[in-house]
């Protein structure tokens, strides 16, 4: 078992799976990712990957399997001391970027790109927005470095109301198809379709950058934005992970 940073890499068995703990200290959550697992060894590594993160201090964990060979019956769920049910899916949406969408603005919003002077207005605004997302992360300094060293693949920045920071954005153009990977509205101001017209904005944005499509992921445990983005138009085309929750047994 090798640690390298906030992920541990377990392979035993012929058998390969990651734990991640960084969330424990924010979260209380700790997640397991199968990666490559012999069907008869499953429930054992799942409980051992389970005693590591509750050892740990995780309150909650949260299972997925990437292999496609497994299936995650509920008798491979049940272990000794823990117990998975299924929790949601993280699917993958698309939409069509057509002429219509023009590039909008909103005498209401301003968008400020990410600058040595926001960051920390950014990195807390993130991270209160996304407390409560299921499978989301907590961004630390590390990660805003990033953002702000590769301005080439990121667009990321504060969504402002008269001179008040009250959302953020985050765009990737890593790949051919952009992706919009987050747009976060603070608690206060949701409910007053600021979501949607930055989602608008954003399009727009891609549109005039002369991009055809746009995807992004949601949880369906985020039933607010998933209704959001079908109403604009996105399209789901996939599921990329399903995630379980474990139950610790009386």
């Amino acid at each position: 078992m090798n640690s390298m940073k906030d992920t541990i890499d377990i392979n035993c068995k012929n058998c390969i799976c990651n734990i991640i703990q960084k969330e424990i200290a924010y979260k209380g959550k700790g997640y397991i990712i199968l990666k490559k697992i012999q069907p008869e060894f499953c429930r054992e590594v799942i409980e051992y990957a389970a005693e590591q993160l509750s050892a740990m201090g995780a309150e909650m964990i949260y299972l997925t399997c990437s292999d496609k060979e497994v299936v995650l019956s509920d008798k491979v769920l049940k272990t000794k001391n823990f117990e998975f049910r299924y929790d949601s899916d993280i699917d993958y949406l698309e939409r069509k970027i057509s002429s219509a969408d023009d590039f909008v603005e909103y005498e209401d919003l301003f968008f400020k790109g990410l600058s040595p002077e926001n960051r920390p207005d950014f990195l807390c605004t993130y991270n209160e927005c996304f407390f409560e997302v299921p499978n989301s992360g907590t961004y630390t300094d590390i990660y805003i470095d990033r953002l702000m060293n590769d301005t080439v693949h990121c667009r990321a920045g504060l969504i402002l109301q008269k001179d008040k920071v009250i959302g953020i954005y985050e765009v990737s153009l890593e790949y051919d198809l952009p992706e919009i990977a987050s747009i976060g509205i603070i608690k206060e101001k949701r409910g007053q379709r600021l979501g949607w017209k930055s989602l608008n904005f954003l399009i727009g944005f891609l549109s005039r950058s002369g991009y055809k499509r746009v995807c992004l992921k949601v949880s369906t445990k985020n039933p607010n934005a998933y209704k959001l983005y079908l109403q604009m138009g996105f399209c789901k085309k996939r599921t990329l992970s399903r995630w379980y929750l474990q139950k610790h047994k009386e």
